[in-house]
């Protein structure tokens, strides 16, 4: 089963979707705030998989941060 980045479980190279699926996993019913600072010159397809795998992985509060 694909994720909606068009990846299956387990593809992604930076391990991402597997370190937020076991946070879900760990804090079921409380699930953690998820931080994303924010940069100007990041790639705007990185944050929309980012986004995208954190909803897969269930989680509901994020946050953005400016450092």
């Amino acid at each position: 089963m694909a994720t909606r980045d068009g990846n299956r479980p387990g593809q992604d190279p930076t391990g991402l979707p597997a370190r937020l699926q076991a946070e879900a996993d760990a804090h079921a019913g409380h699930l953690p705030e998820l931080r994303i600072a924010i940069d100007p010159a990041a790639d705007y397809q990185a944050l929309v998989r980012v986004l995208a795998t954190a909803d897969d992985a269930g989680m509901q509060r994020i946050r953005f941060e400016q450092r």
